[in-house]
């Protein structure tokens, strides 16, 4: 046949042998690929790529490290700086990066604040809980009920 599309010598088996190498560097070994379960593969892909992007954020923060402290010590290569420069010192813990902002891990509630606002709360609730209480009373002797006076 002439057509260039279609390939007489193609067969699925050539390109899953094609696949075996790739899966296996994976770590995927030759007898789960032939003989496993069919959606293995397909979890040990997923697998590579999270890890990929582990590999990624690790190498980036050492990165990040590696330029913090580079700016730290800069003051010392400069050949025209003034005598007596200070390093800043290094960072005192990790970097995070949770969905945190700087204020939140700045600022952290001590007990007497959690305990004022429990305070505060517990006076607003029984406020309400009188008010609804004064509320259905007034009902029964007389207040407003869906629109119509009640007299009793």
């Amino acid at each position: 046949m002439d057509n260039p599309i279609v390939d007489e010598n193609y067969k699925p088996s050539s390109i899953f042998a094609q696949l075996c190498p790739t899966y296996m560097a994976m770590g995927m070994t030759y007898d789960e690929y032939w003989d496993g379960d069919i959606f293995a593969p397909k979890m040990y892909r997923e697998r590579y790529k999270l890890q990929q992007q582990q590999d990624d954020i690790r190498a980036w923060m050492q990165g990040m490290y590696i330029y913090e402290v580079l700016c730290d010590v800069s003051p010392l290569f400069q050949v025209m700086s003034k005598k007596g420069l200070k390093v800043r010192p290094y960072s005192d813990k990790p970097y995070s990066f949770k969905n945190e902002t700087k204020q939140e891990t700045e600022r952290k509630l001590t007990s007497d604040e959690i305990k004022q606002g429990r305070l505060a709360f517990r006076v607003q609730m029984d406020s309400w809980m009188r008010a609804t209480k004064k509320q259905f009373t007034n009902k029964k002797k007389g207040g407003v009920d869906n629109g119509k006076i009640n007299k009793t």
